[in-house]
């Protein structure tokens, strides 16, 4: 065989192996990986626009409990009630809806949450310092609830927990109907949110107006966040948006 013939023949086969290497890579490596990296975008997205939402409706909430609180508004007493006192599910649609609706605010802040840093390894911002960011707001906010108040840090995470569906296949909260039905039916589930009721009563009172105005601060800045980084388009939220 002539040597050109040779190099020719060695350059094919070697040309080959590398084709079939790269094809190898791209299918099982590469691939994969892009996809996993695209459907963790996708996820990231869709949490944070829920987040987004979820934030700008407790903060409203939060400002307007503030206001009340200042102004010395009487419908602020409504805060003092508690599923306890429920004699039907009736009670959660009239005298104790403002309680039960307060508190499904600050619990769905906290489940989106939890589902975030949950999935947070899978599903990272573009670089390391904005999830660091992310989390440092977290932090802010859950620290800010439960310092010099009846809520404990942790406690914050058992909210968002406890409000996840156990009947879907994805993770997302149940909605505020279902949430009052197990208050009402659910003894164990009536008491674990006791705490955040009582922390709701004594806010009525005038205790926690810092902490609570400091916690609509913190929502504020991270919605902010979530439109700085594109995982959202920023929405103005106003009184039309926010469960009453």
């Amino acid at each position: 065989m002539s040597s050109d013939l040779s190099n020719f023949v060695y350059g094919a086969v070697a040309g080959g192996v590398v084709a079939v290497a790269l094809r190898i890579l791209e299918t099982y490596w590469i691939g994969p990986r892009l996809t996993a990296s695209r459907e963790a975008r996708e996820k990231l997205l869709l949490y944070s626009r829920h987040l987004y939402f979820s934030c700008g409706q407790a903060a409203f909430r939060l400002r307007y409990i503030g206001k009340q609180i200042r102004e010395k508004r009487p419908g602020i007493v409504f805060l003092k009630r508690s599923p306890k006192d429920a004699k039907s599910i009736e009670w959660f649609t009239k005298d104790g809806y403002y309680v039960t609706s307060t508190a499904y605010l600050i619990a769905l802040v906290a489940c989106w949450i939890f589902i975030l840093q949950r999935d947070i390894v899978f599903l990272p911002f573009k670089r390391k310092a904005d999830t660091r960011e992310f989390l440092n707001l977290v932090e802010r906010l859950k620290t800010g609830l439960s310092t010099r108040t009846i809520l404990w840090y942790h406690y914050i995470d058992g909210l968002g927990e406890r409000l996840i569906r156990q009947d879907s296949d994805h993770p997302r909260p149940m909605g505020v109907s279902q949430f009052s039905q197990k208050l009402h039916t659910d003894e164990m589930f009536r008491d674990y949110y006791d705490q955040l009721m009582q922390f709701l009563s004594q806010v009525a009172s005038g205790a926690y107006l810092e902490q609570i105005e400091e916690a609509a601060k913190t929502l504020d800045q991270l919605r902010r966040f979530l439109v700085m980084k594109r995982a959202v388009s920023e929405i103005e939220i106003g009184a039309a948006d926010v469960e009453w």
